[in-house]
């Protein structure tokens, strides 16, 4: 874990370069913390199954979790197509041992369904209306650090959206590899 740590810290610093030198400490404060933390689900979730859903079991090796906030434009902040595609790599370095698990904190399900089903999109998205997951977690406000690589045990093994970056990508593959 510790190995990890180091990794993504360093690839923090590399990924902010250009940053201010109070944006990299802002940074690098929040990969400290979120590390390791175990995060917590909420039961009260609707599952929107599309389709032939793909149902990867919740224990496997890996779980990528992503939280949506729809504040802003929810197809935009959702890159089903990018994600469709880091899926099927990760899934084929690792066959059937990540899952992956997307909760929108929006109301519009049916928005959510045209949206799933224009990218035939099949793993399971939780519609979180009361925002649930996020109270739980108190998940942090940077959009790109709203996504995560748990272990079996729901901690953190790496934060970072793998679709916002190429380096995180390739540390997401890595650890799952």
């Amino acid at each position: 874990m510790r190995n990890y740590s180091l990794i993504l810290l360093a690839l923090c610093n590399v990924l902010l370069f250009s940053c201010k030198d109070t944006d990299k400490q802002v940074l690098n404060h929040l990969v400290k913390t979120w590390l390791g933390k175990k995060i917590v689900f909420p039961e009260d979730c609707k599952t929107l199954l599309l389709g032939d859903t793909i149902k990867h079991p919740l224990n496997t090796t890996y779980n990528i979790v992503s939280y949506i906030d729809s504040a802003d434009c929810l197809s935009c902040r959702l890159q089903l197509l990018e994600w469709l595609d880091f899926l099927q790599k990760a899934d084929s370095i690792s066959p059937q041992q990540v899952s992956f698990r997307f909760f929108i904190h929006d109301k519009n399900i049916k928005h959510i369904k045209i949206l799933l089903e224009a990218d035939n999109f099949n793993y399971p998205v939780y519609i979180d209306s009361t925002d649930t997951f996020n109270k739980l977690n108190q998940f942090p406000q940077q959009e790109g650090f709203q996504t995560f690589l748990l272990n079996k045990e729901s901690e953190i093994v790496l934060i970072g959206n793998p679709n916002n970056s190429q380096k995180i990508r390739e540390l997401y593959l890595k650890t799952i590899r």
